[in-house]
């Protein structure tokens, strides 16, 4: 039976409580695989309707998949590469390394040590360290002997003659065309006009010739992407002005332009850049936004973008399309998932707490839900396409990642005002408040909490407090999501102003004074004063080494002074 089709199928990430799994789907609604893949990579077509993935089971192996979900290869492999244009791909067995074709026919027997990509129809192999380039039949076409070898573009590969030697590039029949002259190389384009090449610090462009088309100036030089473009980076300048980068085509021409925020990654013909007065794309042709984050494009010709404080699609040809949900959903590690896993899907949090993939023109394609421990999956009429079982263990519910709001942010849910007269009433306790960014989470009553965090700073206080709410972003979510910073202190802006007019209608005003509980500055303190002690609200922000914290506490100070070096009263 064959299975050619148009498009490839979907591939829906589900998180599962064993990790991360992958379902397929197929175009018309219709679930192909239910989540027990591991892994899958995405689909390669021959031109002709038949698409093959790699494909990772449950126990590790990896294998290939046709379009309608089934192993044209099973999952006994130890490695699997994707297809290259060629139409094979290499695996490694236990024996070595092979290819495949599309058909999961075994066309070159894995007994190799290592191989390269089909390109152009040959592929180099190494065995005992000899290298060498075979055709698709696995025969002999180059003998060499060569040190090491690039893949064929543009009609020529780069070649070491000797270990660590200078690089050339020999032509289809084996014959040198550019001699040993580079340090490093990158491959020709796919016309075979240019190939970025570097000799000493920097990098420029030679011909097929081996001569400059661009003399060496740049830093940074990457190899021609699918749409003929190869990212540069210029020397930083004397000045304070920001390093140049761009892209530039195989006859040394710059399309595009951008400063150290471009990526470096380019698909559909645009890169991702952020110059003032907000993020946009440019290469080829240029989408301005102004937009405050955005995912780089996927081949299928989608981007996630946040556009103020809406989360849309971003179509290639510039149409914007709103999403209508509450965020882009995230993997476990926090990072947003996009369209690059999908196949022209990608998974959003709803405002009901589910998981909608919506495909590339913001469409609802399926849907993931929990409820009480168990999942289920199902299509956009909502007709039923999987449910876990009652071994599956315990589905935890969707909770968002990035546009946390005042009830993400609360640790505590007691009523302020209940808490405040709560701990007047109590007998007075030792507390120290804590650093999120320094000291890490902890309990303020725990004073024995960290042996690496004492700086002599530390102040244990007499009385008693309660966290309203907290936050710490790090260094890495902070970098990625510039954004969360000032969303963050809109939040707790609003919770400490609601708190703070809660208590000022049950113990009227503050009295003004200031009574910071922490090393720093707080953004925001009230204090009110009894005859006992103090009551303080206080908002405490922190940052350090890119991370970010923001905590409110509601403290209780009695009259004794405190004290600091850490020890308890």
């Amino acid at each position: 039976m064959s299975y050619r089709v148009a498009m490839p199928p979907y591939v829906l990430l589900v998180p599962t409580p064993d990790g991360e799994r992958s379902a397929l789907l197929d175009r018309a609604g219709r679930l192909l695989r239910a989540p027990d893949l591991l892994t899958v990579w995405a689909y390669d077509e021959d031109g002709a309707g038949n698409w093959t993935a790699v494909a990772q089971a449950l126990d590790g192996r990896w294998g290939y998949l046709d379009a309608a979900g089934r192993w044209l290869v099973e999952p006994t492999l130890l490695a699997a590469q994707r297809m290259s244009p060629d139409g094979l791909a290499r695996f490694r067995a236990e024996s070595g390394w092979g290819f495949v074709d599309r058909t999961g026919r075994v066309v070159v027997e894995p007994v190799h040590d290592a191989v390269g990509g089909f390109y152009e129809g040959l592929a180099s192999v190494e065995d005992g360290g000899r290298v060498r380039f075979v055709d698709t039949t696995g025969a002999t076409a180059i003998e060499g002997p060569f040190a090491q070898v690039g893949a064929f573009s543009g009609g020529l590969a780069s070649a070491r003659w000797v270990p660590d030697g200078p690089i050339g590039f020999v032509d289809r029949s084996g014959a040198t065309v550019i001699g040993p002259t580079f340090d490093r190389v990158r491959p020709f384009s796919a016309d075979g006009a240019a190939a970025p090449a570097r000799t000493g610090k920097y990098w420029g462009l030679i011909d097929r010739s081996g001569g400059w088309l661009i003399e060496p100036r740049f830093p940074t030089l990457n190899a021609f992407n699918e749409d003929g473009l190869a990212y540069f980076a210029e020397p930083y300048p004397k000045s304070s002005n920001p390093q140049p980068q761009g892209y530039l085509d195989s006859a040394g021409k710059v399309v595009a332009t951008g400063d150290r925020h471009l990526a470096e990654e380019m698909a559909c013909g645009l890169a991702r850049t952020s110059p003032l007065p907000g993020l946009g794309f440019v290469g080829r042709s240029a989408i301005k936004g102004p937009f405050t984050w955005a995912t780089d494009f996927h081949r299928s010709g989608a981007a996630i973008v946040l556009r103020g404080d809406e989360w849309g699609v971003l179509r290639a040809d510039g149409e914007y399309l709103p999403s209508g949900m509450r965020e882009p959903a995230s993997d476990w590690d926090g990072m947003v998932i996009g369209y690059g896993h999908g196949q022209g899907i990608a998974p959003f949090l709803s405002w009901d707490a589910s998981w909608v993939y919506l495909d590339t023109h913001a469409r609802p394609v399926a849907r993931y839900e929990v409820a009480d421990g168990r999942a289920r999956l199902t299509g956009p009429d909502g007709g039923e396409l999987w449910a876990s079982g009652p071994d599956g263990g315990e589905f935890r519910r969707l909770t968002p990642d990035l546009a946390l709001g005042p009830e993400e942010m609360r640790d505590s849910r007691e009523d302020v005002v209940a808490a405040a007269e709560r701990m007047l009433a109590a007998e007075p306790v030792p507390y120290r408040p804590c650093s999120l960014v320094f000291g890490g989470w902890r309990d303020p009553m725990d004073l024995d909490f960290h042996p690496d965090y004492d700086d002599g700073d530390e102040v244990t206080w007499l009385g008693g407090i309660v966290v309203l709410a907290s936050d710490h972003v790090n260094d890495e979510a902070s970098s990625t999501y510039p954004f969360l910073e000032d969303q963050y202190e809109e939040v707790f802006r609003g919770l400490f102003a609601d708190w703070d007019r809660r208590l000022v209608e049950r113990f009227g005003p503050p009295t003004g004074e200031y009574a910071p509980l922490a090393c720093g500055l707080p953004d925001g303190c009230r204090v009110w004063t009894f005859d006992a002690g103090k009551l303080v609200l206080e908002w405490h922000r922190d940052t350090g080494d890119g991370n970010f914290e923001n905590q409110i506490w509601l403290a209780w100070v009695t009259g004794t002074e405190p004290s600091r070096s850490g020890g308890e009263e």
